[in-house]
């Protein structure tokens, strides 16, 4: 049995349009971050008394922080098809533009802070696709 109102107007009629119109909202697009990877060589000792080199990749450390606790951003490979690129350092981290302009400088020295900083920053300055 359907309900009708006054005017004539049914409660199915009014769900269908209101679920046409969230249909039609546009969810508001994650903010695309690419991460420079700083690559720096690193030497330790193995458990066994070798000497064992490698490098020590920052992009992957970036992107796993801002996976955890900043649903606002996603990362691309691409540099061009990016809102902003973050560039971390141990000193401070920066934020750019696509015009290359450093728009936040974070002075977190924890990876925790930094994520929180810079997710802070893209929330309150949204990006227009």
């Amino acid at each position: 049995m359907v309900r009708c109102y006054d005017d004539g107007v049914n409660i199915a009629s009014l769900f269908v349009a209101f679920a046409a119109t969230l249909s039609s909202a546009q969810t508001p697009e994650r903010v695309r971050l690419y991460a420079v990877d700083k690559v720096s060589d690193i030497s330790v000792r193995s458990p066994f008394g070798r000497q064992e080199s490698g490098e020590h990749h920052t992009a992957p450390l970036i992107i796993a922080a801002f996976a955890k606790s900043c649903p606002a951003v996603t990362f691309t490979e691409v540099q061009a098809n990016a809102d902003y690129t973050v560039s971390a350092n141990s000193a401070s981290s920066t934020l750019t533009d696509r015009k290359g302009d450093v728009v936040y400088v974070s002075p977190a020295r924890t990876a925790k802070n930094f994520v929180k900083d810079i997710c802070r920053y893209v929330s309150e300055h949204p990006v227009i696709h």
